[in-house]
């Protein structure tokens, strides 16, 4: 009988202790979220895996062979262009997208199912992107990015950081 007394005695304090775990984990979870709303967002629903570089673009939205989309309106309102053809590829799980013409290329993030962040991702040296083509290093560590300018090609590797260099940590110098 007094070890039920015992635990009778304890179950609120074990219960107060579970309710301070569980504020402090919503608190936590509900500050990530917070911190994740600050990130301008896109529609986008995508799971493919190698580069695509002549996906078509009809009114702001790009369409995959697999059926699934990206709402670009937003790049392409910061762009301040229209393509008619964009150039997507994955990395570690994030996506690069540029087309012809635009600043920059577009890492875009996914968050949940049918969202992902977007962040800018400067090219050195170069103004206006032409002629971009996506493909793999080796053991994908990067994305090589090709541009064409009449007869030139330049190739810039991106790591999934976002980090731009002419060469990739997996490619020999």
């Amino acid at each position: 009988m007094t070890a039920n007394r015992a635990h009778n005695a304890h179950p609120f304090s074990l219960r107060l202790g579970s309710l301070r775990r569980s504020s402090l984990f919503m608190f936590g979870l509900l500050a990530l979220l917070g911190l994740g709303a600050c990130a301008p967002k896109l529609y986008a629903r995508f799971t493919f895996n190698q580069a695509q570089n002549e996906l078509p673009v009809a009114d702001g939205n790009v369409a995959f062979p697999t059926g699934e989309s990206i709402d670009i309106s937003e790049i392409l309102k910061k762009e301040n262009k229209k393509p008619e053809k964009v150039a997507v590829t994955r990395l570690f799980g994030m996506y690069l997208l540029t087309a012809e013409g635009f600043a920059s290329v577009w890492k875009l993030q996914p968050e949940g199912r049918e969202q992902a962040s977007y962040t800018a991702i400067a090219i050195p040296g170069t103004k206006a992107i032409m002629g971009p083509k996506f493909t793999h290093s080796t053991t994908h560590n990067c994305a090589t990015l090709e541009l064409t300018q009449g007869t030139a090609t330049t190739k810039w590797q991106i790591h999934a950081s976002g980090s731009v260099e002419k060469t990739c940590s997996d490619v020999s110098k």
